[in-house]
């Protein structure tokens, strides 16, 4: 894995979501957004 790209990704992620937590989003919609990105990163369970 490249560990650089993925630290570029997570803070690409980080940045997005403060943006938009700075124009007014919600809570909620963030955390939906979160758990996507989340779900995008971690392996799945079985």
């Amino acid at each position: 894995m490249d560990h650089r790209a993925l630290a570029r990704f997570v803070m690409a992620l980080s940045e997005g979501f403060a943006v938009h937590a700075a124009s007014g989003t919600s809570r909620e919609d963030l955390q939906a957004s979160v758990d996507i990105a989340l779900r995008a990163l971690l392996p799945s369970q079985p």
